[in-house]
């Protein structure tokens, strides 16, 4: 659930404090790296900071809305895309006079590509996040309401989407499967032309991040939250940032050392990520981000660890482990 009142972070402090590191690193990472690559890397990084910065004043004017009193359960205000990072899916903003669990359901083109989720907790101010539409089309959102003494409410919305950028338009999957009973429901998260996007069981895009990100990315299941990385694949500048379906950024992360091939959640919530030292050897190191500080906590230089001298990956020393 998008909270309205959790601010994570300080943002003025958090800009200032990424552009100043930013800087100083840039001095010394970059001395392998062309032109177009950094400044193609700056860019993307850029973009995210602009976008922490653009979603503060989202988040006051939403926060307005919601205790503006105008908008109810029966009335709400709905908003499409309000991030500008997620065209297919849409807020739902109201308040309540007495605290209300909501439930939702996106009615699919038939009952296997319906989309169905709780909002946990009971609450008198609501962002209710909407995502599974359906390009191009308006799409039936159905909203349940409980009281705290078991009372339901429902209604239902139709929410209009606007047509997919054309290399997104021309994606498609075809679904071919011999048990179609043994088809888990739910949507497949993919890398698509340098964005995430989904399909349903049914091959239909329900969700697609317009943010331009690397082609790394975590998907954190049942969280409907998602990590992403913008900047190096190798050595030098990047960010890992977390963010929901809607593209609200919850969390950043800076790394020196690049972001190249994977990234995992460990059980301490701690992220595992791959990357380069700027050296005459590449993607032989795994460094630990403490998501509780955004500091690099641990580094192990795989150089140090596993034989050298082992056959090369693929045709070049300089890329011996490929990790």
């Amino acid at each position: 659930m998008e909270d309205p009142n959790r601010r994570l972070w300080d943002y003025p402090q958090l800009m200032k404090s990424l552009l100043a590191i930013l800087a100083i690193i840039g001095i010394f990472c970059f001395s392998r790296i062309t032109a177009r690559d950094r400044n193609d890397w700056e860019q993307e990084i850029k973009e995210v900071l602009n976008r922490i910065k653009i979603q503060e004043d989202i988040d006051r004017r939403l926060i307005e809305e919601t205790q503006s009193g105008l908008y109810t359960f029966e009335h709400p205000l709905v908003i499409l895309d309000p991030y500008d990072a997620s065209p297919l899916s849409a807020l739902v903003v109201f308040r309540s006079e007495e605290p209300l669990e909501c439930s939702v359901t996106i009615i699919g083109k038939d009952t296997s590509g319906d989309i169905a989720y709780t909002i946990p907790n009971f609450r008198a101010e609501h962002w209710i996040p909407i995502y599974g539409l359906y390009p191009d089309q308006e799409t039936c959102v159905r909203l349940e309401a409980k009281t705290l003494d078991g009372k339901v409410m429902s209604m239902a919305q139709r929410i209009k989407t606007d047509s997919l950028p054309a290399v997104h338009a021309s994606a498609s999957m075809t679904i071919r499967t011999k048990q179609p009973v043994k088809r888990q429901k739910g949507l497949y998260l993919i890398s698509f032309s340098d964005s995430e996007m989904a399909f349903d069981s049914n091959g239909d895009i329900r969700w697609l991040q317009s943010i331009e990100t690397g082609e790394i990315a975590l998907f954190k299941e049942g969280t409907r939250r998602n990590i992403f990385s913008v900047g190096s694949t190798r050595f030098g500048d990047a960010l890992l940032f977390e963010s929901s379906l809607l593209g609200r950024i919850h969390s950043v992360y800076y790394s020196p050392y690049g972001v190249h091939h994977d990234i995992q959640e460990g059980k301490n919530g701690n992220l595992l990520v791959t990357g380069s030292f700027d050296r005459d050897t590449i993607e032989d190191v795994i460094y630990e981000i403490d998501t509780a500080t955004g500091m690099i906590s641990r580094v192990i230089d795989l150089r140090k660890i596993l034989p050298k001298n082992r056959n090369e990956q693929p045709k070049t020393k300089r890329d011996w482990l490929h990790l």
